[in-house]
């Protein structure tokens, strides 16, 4: 349902929403409490691709594959241009990658040009661009690989990352480095593609372009980060395959013509957004609340089938299986599916200023939460789980994990960081709550969409008795 009859389920659309309202029905017949949609702000309209085509209409003729960038605006039906490449400036590259630049110039940052660069090309450049097709930088070489990826992870190095007693622990593969500090004469990403989206729409261009960079076909698509669909002219993100195709035409001299037609819509009423919400009622310490959950919420390239309806549909699962068992948990259960966390975990940080706060700044229900448990890992089954919190709390959630290590289940490691850049974070961030994300790698056999087969279904059933995990 979420993925074949509801995906793409991007915030702050129609699709979003019906998700939503069925997912919170599926949850009253089950047998949960107070199942709603909990409404916030989003700030946005909600936005969603209707229709999309594209061809390679000269000096031969072939279809094009791509997929629409987010909040960018319809054609004005079918455009037909010539194609041009344009290449804004970079900067140096970073330091250990040919060249002697300064440390604290990120790889990331190394290939943007400061303001004043960019302002001089983009001045410079601004007559080429009037009633063209806009290539926006030059097609990625993708090196080719013999070694095919592995379907799984080797049980040996997913037991290294989650042993307590493991200096490294907690890295997955390889880790994550040490921070470096930005640049601040350079421009970020974000910056030099809103610079170049205005020069564009200035300039009278008719369709930008992008080139996805990713091998094998593979597109992925996400939003102008404005939001503001006035603020850029129709975009498309091309396939690599396709994309170098066109650039090697264009450095043959020959007349490239391109043509688009998309059709995209604006939605005002998306501004409002929903999560998800319902509870198990506990007993002798109902005011308690144990939390579970993931986000509902998708980008719009696909159905969001691995992220994360998987995730969410495991939620649902553990918590209709408490029910269909008769279990009467002490402490509350509470479930929540997250909308808008694509857009930077939306959703789950609203929730949070809304009923927690922080350690600062608590809320009255701030003390009344005793855990959460987060999926946003993708399909194959769940490995192990890093817990935000001191490594006792990682200790009673490796315990209750234990019954589950022949099914590949390793452990569970503590984390310290606060940092908002994981799916945890609005939660963890607040206070030291146990804040468990569950760790998954991918597998040959891969979850259905919507039967979240990859996952032990007998959980309530195999856990150690006295050790409930509510």
């Amino acid at each position: 349902m979420l993925t074949d009859r509801y995906g793409p389920r991007l915030a702050g659309s129609p699709n979003y929403e019906a998700a939503a309202k069925w997912a919170a029905a599926t949850l009253t017949e089950w047998g949960l409490k107070n199942a709603h949609l909990e409404s916030w702000d989003f700030g946005h309209p909600g936005w969603l691709n209707e229709r999309a085509a594209g061809y390679l209409v000269a000096p031969v003729q072939d279809t094009l594959t791509f997929e629409v960038l987010g909040w960018t605006p319809s054609t004005n039906g079918t455009v037909a241009a010539a194609a041009i490449e344009v290449t804004p400036p970079q900067g140096p590259p970073a330091a250990g990658r040919g060249a002697p630049a300064p440390v604290t110039i990120t790889p990331a940052q190394a290939q943007w040009p400061t303001k004043e660069e960019l302002t001089q090309w983009l001045e410079a450049n601004r007559a080429k661009v009037k009633g063209k097709i806009v290539l926006v930088g030059k097609a990625a070489t993708i090196p080719v690989s013999f070694t095919p990826p592995a379907l799984r992870r080797d049980d040996a190095q997913v037991r290294a990352q989650f042993d307590p007693n493991n200096p490294s622990a907690g890295f997955g593969r390889g880790g994550r480095g040490q921070p470096t500090t930005p640049d601040p004469t350079r421009l970020t990403a974000a910056q030099v593609n809103e610079m170049v989206d205005a020069w564009l729409l200035a300039n009278g261009a008719l369709v930008r372009i992008n080139d996805a960079a990713r091998e094998h076909g593979q597109i992925r698509a996400f939003q102008n980060r404005t939001y503001d669909v006035a603020k850029a002219v129709p975009t498309v993100v091309l396939r690599n395959e396709d994309y170098g195709r066109i650039e090697r035409l264009l450095n043959d001299g020959e007349d490239v013509r391109l043509e688009f037609n998309i059709v995209n819509h604006v939605y005002p009423e998306g501004k409002t957004a929903y999560n998800v919400v319902a509870e198990i009622p506990g007993a002798d310490k109902a005011d308690e609340i144990v939390m579970l959950g993931g986000h509902l919420d998708s980008w719009h390239a696909a159905t969001g089938a691995t992220d994360n309806a998987i995730g969410a549909t495991m939620m649902m699962e553990a918590a209709r299986l408490i029910q269909t068992l008769g279990q009467k948990p002490r402490r509350t259960i509470r479930i929540a599916l997250w909308d808008a966390e694509e857009e930077g975990l939306l959703g789950s940080l609203a929730y949070v200023k809304q009923h927690f706060g922080t350690f600062e700044d608590p809320k009255p229900e701030y003390s009344k939460l005793v855990a959460y448990f987060n999926i946003d890992s993708g399909t194959g089954r769940v490995r192990g789980a890093s817990v935000f919190g001191p490594p006792e709390a990682a200790a009673v959630v490796r315990a209750a994990l234990a019954p589950f290590q022949d099914l590949g289940v390793a452990g569970a490691v503590p984390s310290t960081s606060r940092a908002v850049a994981a799916p945890t974070a609005p939660l963890s961030a607040t206070r030291a709550w146990p804040a468990s994300d569950c760790n998954r790698t991918p597998s040959s056999i891969r979850a259905t969409p919507g039967t979240p087969t990859s996952i032990p279904t007998s959980a309530s059933s195999r856990r150690t008795p006295g050790r409930p995990l509510w």
